[in-house]
């Protein structure tokens, strides 16, 4: 009887011990909902010691250097498009566009970022997950026929303006994208130089 016990108590604490909390679109819609509530106090008690942001720009950021962008910006809104969640073992896995809206603290202007993402969780115990990892890169918009037409706007419509002694209109390419993100590059900045002293 004694032995029945011991193999019955086994049992049970193997089947716990391999028993996975499900990570799924709702686990993750959860987790993003409270993140969008607070993002600092999100990233503060809902992420590893050793979290890790890899940015649009490829740098890594640790975690206080991704919640000191809360310092700068107020989120306005967030967004997710084409989510995709996997789940292996205690690992979840999700990907697709993120969509970010903020508001500069100093200028007031508003920000929109559309960047692909990857998060990647970890159940550190069971019914919980933490995001153990997150990276961002900037996401395509349209057809690569669009894309292309866009960009060719924003060069022509530049070199135009520089031909056309036009400062005011040649600057205003600078930090102004079009809907598909593009803006004159800043290697091109010596045109306007040229172009202030008459050259």
């Amino acid at each position: 009887m004694k032995t029945n016990l011991f193999t019955l108590a086994l049992l049970l604490m193997s089947t716990g011990a391999f028993a996975q909390t499900a990570f799924n679109r709702s686990t993750f819609d959860a987790l993003m909902n409270r993140y969008a509530q607070d993002p600092v106090k999100f990233l503060k008690s809902e992420t590893a010691p050793d979290f890790v942001l890899a940015g649009s720009d490829g740098k890594p950021n640790s975690l206080s250097q991704t919640a000191s962008v809360y310092d700068r910006l107020t989120q306005t809104g967030r967004s997710y498009e084409d989510v995709t969640v996997r789940q292996y073992g205690s690992t979840g896995v999700a990907t697709g566009i993120v969509i970010h809206r903020y508001t500069s603290k100093s200028s007031g202007r508003p920000l929109t970022y559309r960047e692909l993402f990857t998060y990647v969780f970890n159940s550190a115990k069971p019914g919980q997950w933490q995001m153990v990892s997150a990276q961002h890169s900037t996401a395509p918009v349209g057809t690569v026929a669009e894309n292309e037409a866009a960009i060719r706007a924003v060069l022509e419509g530049h070199s135009q303006a520089v031909l056309n002694r036009d400062v005011e209109q040649a600057i205003s390419y600078f930090g102004q994208p079009t809907q598909h993100g593009y803006s004159v590059s800043a290697t091109q900045r010596g045109l306007h130089t040229r172009l202030r002293r008459g050259s």
